[in-house]
């Protein structure tokens, strides 16, 4: 999903002050939007209005140290053998959310 549809669809939900109905009329009527990834219908749908809406991520959250990735372990498909990476979860070492600052790239 690009930053300008996400931006667009904040805009209208704070600033305009509508439904998600309303922003997804505005979606799918507006053919210079791209579909959202992976759409089964081939057209916005209330509930991915609503998961971007909720996605804290897209309000410029990002949240730390949840997970930690604690080795491979073989796991076995259809007779072939292949590396599986396991995680588990870190709730014992610390872990929050952080604020991503609005208006600068992360540095590659």
């Amino acid at each position: 999903m690009t930053a300008g549809v996400v931006r667009r669809v904040f805009g209208w939900f704070v600033h305009d002050r509508l439904t998600v109905m309303e922003i997804v009329r505005r979606l799918n009527d507006d053919t210079d939007i791209p579909l959202p990834p992976r759409s089964k219908t081939g057209a916005w749908t209330r509930e991915v209005v609503a998961r971007v809406l909720r996605n804290p991520l897209y309000r410029g959250w990002l949240r730390y140290g949840v997970t930690e990735s604690v080795g491979f372990r073989p796991r076995t498909t259809r007779g072939r053998s292949a590396a599986r990476s396991r995680s588990r979860s870190n709730r014992s070492r610390t872990c929050g959310w952080s604020r991503i600052p609005t208006g600068t790239r992360p540095k590659c």
